[in-house]
């Protein structure tokens, strides 16, 4: 027998609605899934096991996304902070899912940093000079793609181009710096001064 679930999509609703679980899969509470609603396809999450009053042939499937599920406590805080700022639920669900690292599966891109190559003997452009010219002032230290391109006032593509005759080298980036100890060298702010009228109100606070 088809298995009936109960859906809260990601939208400005507060009710679930009553869906049909893939035949080729299963879909557990808290499952990610998209599912038509009116003229759209919508993200939702499974949010339990649904009592269709409708036959089944008139329920639409719903689809697993490959996405972790909701645990039962972030399904029960969504619930709980829908009451409490008094929105729907599902409003809540899709500012909860409005997460890139949730839905942006590709990895991070690292930052590419130069410093100088070779000279092959060949006439250099004037952006391959500049480009260079910026690197020879840095000396052995490399230099941000972006922060390059900039002192030199160059284009990606000009780098490129330099990188590819081998006047300039891609390398690591360089290991970030430790953080500074706060209030090296300085003296902290002043505590906050309350005015006649405030000190009342922050003692009752």
């Amino acid at each position: 027998m088809p298995r009936v679930k109960k859906v809260l999509v990601a939208f400005g609703v507060e009710r679930t609605y009553d869906y049909l679980a893939p035949p080729q899969g299963c879909a557990p509470a808290g499952a990610l899934v998209r599912v038509p609603f009116g003229p759209r396809r919508l993200v939702g999450a499974v949010w339990g096991e649904g009592e269709a009053s409708l036959p089944t042939a008139r329920l639409k499937t719903l689809e697993v996304l490959d996405l972790p599920p909701l645990a039962e406590a972030q399904r029960r805080f969504v619930d709980w902070m829908a009451r409490y700022v008094m929105a729907p639920r599902g409003q809540i669900l899709r500012q909860a899912l409005n997460v890139p690292s949730l839905w942006q599966r590709a990895p991070p891109r690292r930052a590419a940093w130069y410093r100088l190559g070779k000279e092959d003997g060949a006439r250099l452009s004037s952006g391959q000079a500049a480009l260079m010219r910026t690197l020879a002032a840095e000396g052995a230290r490399p230099i941000a793609a972006q922060t390059l391109c900039a002192h030199a006032n160059v284009s990606a593509a000009v780098l490129r181009r330099a990188a590819a005759r081998g006047l300039v080298e891609a390398v690591a980036p360089p290991p970030p710096s430790p953080p500074a100890p706060q209030f090296a060298g300085a003296v902290p702010p002043p505590p906050w001064r309350l005015s006649a009228e405030q000190a009342p109100a922050a003692e009752a606070l």
